[in-house]
């Protein structure tokens, strides 16, 4: 493990050659089987899985509680109100300490009343955070969290999208031929869910080529995936506590598992890696290679692709 540092409001691992970052995402659902909800035998299975990891970082872009609506949508934080303290605690607290490792939150749109943007919303899960203590903190927008041979760029990709803040933080990252992996909520390329929210992709396209995230990573889909839209690869890990597995017409491609990337006739990107199940991402940051790999809740690898530094193309793993 790589010692930590405690800077308020994050705590940042110390800067080492190499460094492991677990992503899971969208872990706010009830642990109650209902539907494409985790079970909660599902939910402690991947909590050891995780921890067997040895993480030095875990990252959670978003959706960090779902419902109910009076606190999801409601104008006014009744904080310290016991029954949200309880959820808050159930939802994010019981599910995400012990594992081994600082915990970093990203708020998704789930988390700060959707469109309506409930400044209020928001503040309950930083005043729970806040009282929480270690292992958690919330990200703030743009701001640059070292992780081994990489820079993580944090980024609130809510509605409304501050783009210009979201430009600067990337291209102050990345220095010295450090990796640098995007952070956010809200997905940059998916298929079979979330597909018609990729708004972040054309804002993507404005940067210059030089300031691009080798890697961009999301929620916000409840699937896993790895996608490779021009030289930026997009990982979404979205099915922490709920899974959509499409329809009988249009299901969510499940591939990945060979060294062929999987068939995406009539696009133009490349979608690499594809599971409609519940589990989490591992991002290994080397200084010549960064490592993404797709797991399901008992730890078992679904996908393995790495991009190296003396190239641009990604790659199943050798």
């Amino acid at each position: 493990m790589i010692a930590a540092l405690l800077l308020p409001p994050l705590v940042l691992p110390l800067c080492a050659a190499a460094a492991r970052l677990v992503v899971v995402g969208d872990t706010g659902a009830a642990a109650d089987g209902e539907g494409s909800h985790i079970r909660a035998e599902e939910l402690e299975a991947w909590r050891a899985a995780v921890k067997a990891e040895d993480p030095d970082l875990i990252v959670v872009p978003g959706d960090l509680i779902y419902g109910p609506d009076a606190l999801e949508r409601g104008p006014a934080c009744r904080w310290p109100d016991p029954a949200e303290r309880a959820l808050y605690e159930q939802r994010i607290g019981a599910r995400l300490r012990d594992l081994g490792a600082p915990v970093v939150l990203v708020v998704g749109n789930h988390d700060v009343g959707h469109a309506r943007r409930s400044p209020a919303r928001e503040a309950c899960l930083r005043a729970w955070a806040q009282q929480a203590g270690p292992p958690f903190s919330v990200a703030r927008h743009g701001q640059r969290l070292p992780l081994g041979a990489a820079d993580l760029v944090l980024l609130d990709t809510n509605r409304p999208f501050d783009g210009a803040g979201a430009a600067e933080a990337l291209a102050a990252a990345g220095a010295d031929g450090r990796w640098r992996v995007a952070v956010g909520h809200h997905t940059l390329r998916t298929v079979g869910d979330k597909t018609d929210e990729d708004r972040h992709r054309d804002w993507m396209a404005t940067l210059p080529p030089e300031h691009r995230p080798q890697l961009w990573i999301n929620g916000h889909a409840h699937v896993l995936q790895l996608a490779l839209q021009g030289d930026v690869a997009a990982l979404t890990s979205g099915s922490g506590s709920k899974v959509r597995r499409g329809s009988a017409d249009d299901p969510v491609p499940s591939c990945g598992g060979s060294a062929e990337p999987c068939p995406t006739p009539g696009m133009d990107w490349s979608l690499l890696a594809s599971r409609p199940l519940h589990g989490y991402a591992v991002v290994d940051v080397q200084e010549a290679v960064l490592q993404a790999r797709l797991k399901d809740v008992q730890g078992q690898t679904l996908s393995c692709h790495e991009r190296a530094r003396s190239g641009p193309a990604w790659t199943a793993c050798r």
